[in-house]
Formats: structure tokens, sequence, C-alpha cells
């Protein structure tokens, strides 16, 4: 059996995530109990029903820690529940975006308990670089168009509305492309899909706009934070997003 460990990125998170696994894995339950420490109330919100004084899953800080912890408790439960694969190692690791701190946990770069920091962190200064007024947006995901037609698609928004944006941000697979801007902007951009001859437009349930020079300031914070964290050899080759 040859693996490949692939983790999700944000967007993927729901209320309630992870509570099976915490009940029913030990394992599971020591990487998510390293949430605590680092954001003591986003555990609970992850395991039980939503309430009142409950986080908000959807806030960038929050999610994207509690993606990876979901992400890293899923990958080692099912190692624990499959002993013959737990010596065998994936051909390779990779994750979509914040999934990419959960590869390189796995791949054993970093440890686990580092691998939640930096996405709290991470998450921090996106959400607070995100939330000034200059950089408010968000995300749509194009269905059914190539990463050229979304191109042509973004250059007549901007032509509308002025450049300096909207931008391509992903380009997930042949027919479905991500875009990035603010808020007006990618508003303009769901109004307009249709008439622009593409399948589908969905907006993404993020709170910034992710993957675009707006984050700029935030990258550029974060590599400051890296540049203290010991990385080792991983186990298995990690593919990035870029490259």
């Amino acid at each position: 059996v040859k693996m490949i460990g692939f983790f999700p990125g944000q967007g993927s998170q729901f209320v309630g995530m992870g509570k099976e696994l915490y009940e029913n894995f030990k394992i599971a339950r020591e990487i998510l109990d390293q949430l605590k420490p680092i954001k003591p109330e986003l555990l609970d919100t992850m395991l039980h029903e939503s309430r009142e004084g409950s986080v908000n899953l959807g806030d960038t800080s929050n999610a994207q820690p509690a993606i990876v912890a979901l992400s890293l408790a899923t990958y080692f439960a099912f190692l624990e529940a499959n002993p013959l694969l737990k010596e065998r190692q994936p051909l390779a690791f990779l994750g979509h975006s914040t999934g990419q701190m959960s590869a390189i946990a796995a791949a054993g770069v970093v440890g686990t308990g580092t691998a939640l920091r930096m996405a709290a962190e991470r998450g921090r200064l996106m959400k607070e670089v995100g939330e000034k007024e200059e950089n408010k947006g968000g995300m749509l995901a194009l269905l059914g168009a190539s990463l050229e037609q979304a191109e042509s698609f973004c250059a007549s928004i901007s032509g509308a509305l002025g450049e300096g944006g909207i931008w391509v941000a992903n380009d997930n697979s042949v027919d479905q492309v991500i875009l990035s801007g603010k808020k007006k902007y990618i508003e303009h951009a769901l109004a307009q899909a249709k008439e622009a001859g593409i399948t589908k437009a969905v907006l993404i349930p993020v709170d910034i706009a992710a993957h675009c020079p707006l984050m700029q300031k935030a990258q550029n914070m974060f590599a400051t934070y890296l540049a203290d964290i010991e990385f080792h050899e991983p186990s298995s080759a990690v593919i990035l997003n870029t490259q």
C-alpha cells in the first residue's frame, strides 16, 4: 500500500470537529489537548455544539489552529488504528495552504505542538492584517473556469472598478480557480460570474482575502516568526503549494 498524506486548508472547519476522535483515540486526545494552552476556549468549541460564549470557528485566528490540530489528530489516529501502515512512510506529504503546517508536522519537520503554535500565529497575523480597512475582503471559488478564464475575469473586474483589487489566489484544478480580493471586488465578481461564462461562483467561508497582495504584511511578519523555529529533515518528501 502506498500513501500520500494530504491535509486540508481553511474553510473545512465546523463545530463539533474532532469529537469522535477525541473520545476514541488516545493519540488524538494528546494532540488536541495541546490546543488548551495556545487557544484556551478553542478545543471546547471544536468538540461541542455551538453555544453562547463559544468562539467563532469561522474566525481565521481560530480556524487555522483548529484545522491543523484536527488534521494531525486524524492522521496519527489513523496510523494507530492501522499498525501495519504505521511502519510504512507515505510517498509524500502535502497540504492546501494552512494544511502545509499539518504536512510538515506529519513529516516530522516540526513537532505537533510547534505546528499548532505556528498555525495560531499565522491565523492571528492574517486576521490582524485582514481586518485593516484597506485590506478587508474575501475569497471566491470559480467552478468550471480555467486559469486563463479566471485571469481574464479578474482583469475585467479591475477594469470596471479600478486596478489593484482582485487576483487569482489558487489554481486548484483544471476547472476550479480561487479568487481573492477586496470586498466590493469579490461581490462584483460574484454578481458577474454567470454573465462571464463561469459555471458557478461560490463564496468561501473565510473572513480575509488570503493569498493575494493584501496579505503581504502578514507574510513578512510570519517569516520573521518562522526564523526562530528549528526545522528538521522530513521523513518523506513534502510537496509545497508553490515553486
